[in-house]
């Protein structure tokens, strides 16, 4: 996989392509929108690599997938539209 329009996750934090904000992920849960707990999406996508776990920008809303690639989680850019 071509990782160089992936984001890079540094201390929890990445910096949006839309807003350049840094910021902690959103992702949606039964609860509603909450911040997204990396660790637990990390293990989702290990044992589930084809599953499909979005991220959200809580400043302006833009959508990102979250992908474990080389042990390590970070974001695309998502096809959905905001």
């Amino acid at each position: 996989m071509n990782t160089d329009n992936l984001i890079k996750l540094e201390n929890g934090e990445f910096v949006c392509v839309e807003c350049e904000h840094a910021v902690k992920p959103l992702t949606n849960t039964a609860e509603g929108m909450v911040e997204a707990d990396l660790d637990n999406v990390k293990k989702q996508l290990v044992d589930f690599p084809n599953k499909v776990i979005y991220a959200v920008c809580p400043v302006c809303g833009m959508e990102y997938r979250f992908r474990h690639i080389d042990d390590s989680l970070m974001l695309e850019e998502s096809d959905e539209e905001k």
